[in-house]
């Protein structure tokens, strides 16, 4: 295997982590949990790796990391906004006996 199709496969990688993150952020930032400075760093880490990967030419390998990051984009936002299930802690402190 050539080292720059390695290393384009590894950078492709690497820019699945920083779309993620940068979904991440962008759903903190969209419920007012975060500042914007980190929206800068992540994206632009996500545009140089997608710009290493891409560089020659947008080929199979391009394309595909291209989904896989807007699939990594979307899992990371979605993990942030979906709606958590908090367990209220008093029904943990003072558990409801039913025998009674």
């Amino acid at each position: 295997m050539d080292p720059a199709e390695l290393l384009r496969g590894l950078l492709g990688g690497l820019s699945l982590f920083f779309a993620h993150f940068l979904g991440r952020t962008i759903g903190k930032i969209s419920k007012g949990k975060a500042a914007r400075r980190p929206l800068f760093t992540w994206a632009l880490r996500f545009i140089l790796t997608i710009g290493a990967v891409c560089y020659r030419d947008v080929d199979q390998l391009a394309m595909v990391v291209l989904i896989l990051d807007a699939v990594a984009f979307a899992i990371g936002w979605w993990d942030e906004w979906r709606p958590k299930r908090e367990e209220d802690p008093s029904e943990t402190m003072f558990p409801h006996d039913e025998s009674e």
